[in-house]
């Protein structure tokens, strides 16, 4: 059984232990391995000006690296993302199928990758 507590303290210092996002989230990928199954964490923003979702971080356990790789979405993609934008929705959502959202499997494809479960996370500004 997970302890919520330590879970939310080890995930907390890890990120704040860096000014360097890519650093913070290859920190943040160690310590949730310990309570969860991940390999990776991208941050990414949608841009509807061009269509597209910018990716400016990726990291892993190994290291995390910053980047500037823009994604261009199909309309379908674009209109679901706008639609969800605009509607009160949770924070946290477990994608556990690329097939049955279109905004992973465009994303996994772009960056040359098979998920089997996605867990995105909004973040609050």
């Amino acid at each position: 059984m997970v302890d919520d507590n330590e879970f939310f303290r080890d995930a907390t210092l890890s990120i704040c232990g860096s000014l360097e996002i890519e650093e913070a989230m290859s920190a943040c990928v160690r310590a949730t391995q310990e309570f969860l199954p991940v390999d990776r964490m991208f941050l990414q923003v949608f841009e509807p000006d061009l269509g597209a979702m910018r990716t400016l971080s990726i990291a892993t356990a190994e290291g995390g690296e910053k980047v500037d790789l823009l994604t261009p979405l199909a309309e379908q993609t674009r209109d679901r993302i706008r639609r969800r934008a605009a509607a009160a929705q949770e924070d946290v959502v477990v994608i556990d199928s690329e097939d049955r959202n279109p905004v992973a499997r465009e994303m996994l494809h772009f960056h040359g990758l098979q998920g089997s479960s996605i867990l995105r996370m909004r973040l609050a500004t």
